[in-house]
């Protein structure tokens, strides 16, 4: 009698995060182990695609092996992000597969809400609310995901899906996916032609053409380690390029350069996520020249958006070192009213010219 195929695969692409994979893998057998009656003997896998670490990525997850059931893969070679990315699924085989950045944990009854969400579902896939954490994982603090759902719900549709969503997609630990249909769009070779750090995102557009019918579960599922983006290589604005090129080009392929969804996306997009990256590196006071050919460059992509207008132009238009003292004085000021609230070490940065 053959084993089972797993219900759910997490799905861990990882490069270099040997210190931080345990606390992840930890917090899997603690929520492994407190799976209710129903999902005790469901068979659950962790993947692991270890992108050529020169770590000790391999020592630090030994101990997780009597453990958890987890199927490792080193490659040969750093094959970058999205490539990884696509790599982990290609290993599993679950019949959904959770993506999880290796720098996240799963939060007090994560796993079992999305067991329970996936189960006689018939759905390409579910997001899940997460909630902030300190980069030690110590404090939590609460993040609204870029969703307008307060519940949890089903939205059938692929354009309601998308503009409901696709913000919130840009963040790989809150998702779950069909893996039969992830594979099925990566057959077709299209995921290769956008290597620009949001792949997935390319990916899951696809799926819900194949079945638009995407989940939304409320509950606080996993925990997100703040201070360690690892798009941010040089600079902020390096990060916020990211955002820029990849959301524009994926929404673009998906639904047309001119469309009333890519209006609506691009609108929501500016408003949120190029408005908090143009927000960090304007207050951690990147240069002048820098910062201008930013807002040039945010200026040609949203001008004719109402959220460059209402949002974007008037954080343009703010002096850089009044931000950064502002900033600053909030900092301080969360931090006398609660100790455990820390300082932001870029807080105590001086500006740069601009």
């Amino acid at each position: 009698m053959t084993e089972a195929s797993p219900i759910l695969s997490i799905c861990i692409p990882s490069y270099n995060r040997g210190s931080l994979l345990p606390d992840l893998l930890r917090s899997i057998v603690v929520e492994r182990k407190a799976l209710p009656a129903q999902f005790a003997e469901a068979r659950i896998e962790v993947v692991i695609s270890d992108n050529a670490s020169t770590d000790d990525t391999k020592a630090q997850i030994a101990p997780f092996f009597d453990q958890l059931d987890i199927v490792y893969h080193r490659q040969t070679e750093n094959i970058g992000p999205d490539r990884n990315f696509l790599a982990v699924v290609e290993l599993a085989s679950g019949t959904y597969c959770w993506l999880m950045g290796s720098d996240d944990i799963l939060e007090a009854g994560g796993l079992s809400r999305v067991l329970r969400a996936i189960e006689g579902s018939e759905i390409a896939g579910i997001s899940v609310n997460y909630v902030r954490r300190s980069f030690d994982l110590s404090t939590r603090s609460a993040v609204r995901p870029p969703v307008a759902y307060t519940g949890d719900t089903v939205v059938e549709g692929r354009e309601a899906i998308y503009r409901g969503f696709v913000g919130h997609w840009g963040y790989l630990s809150g998702h779950v996916v069909r893996r039969d249909l992830w594979q099925a769009v990566c057959a077709t070779g299209e995921p290769l032609e956008f290597l620009n750090g949001y792949v997935h995102v390319l990916v899951m557009g696809r799926l819900i053409e194949r079945l638009p019918r995407w989940g939304y579960v409320h509950d606080v599922c996993v925990g997100w380690r703040g201070r360690n983006d690892s798009f941010v290589t040089r600079d902020h604005v390096d990060r916020l390029m990211i955002d820029v090129v990849g959301y524009r080009d994926i929404t673009h392929r998906l639904f047309g350069a001119r469309s009333a969804t890519t209006a609506a996306v691009m609108n929501d997009i500016a408003g949120t996520h190029i408005l908090v990256h143009y927000q960090v590196a304007k207050v951690f006071y990147h240069s002048g020249a820098t910062l201008r050919g930013a807002a040039a460059t945010l200026t040609r992509e949203y001008w004719r958006t109402p959220s460059y207008w209402r949002k974007l132009l008037p954080w343009m238009l703010v002096p850089a070192p009044l931000l950064h003292h502002l900033w600053t004085g909030y900092q301080r000021l969360r931090h006398r009213i609660d100790p455990q609230f820390p300082i932001h070490p870029q807080a105590r940065r001086r500006p740069s010219d601009s």
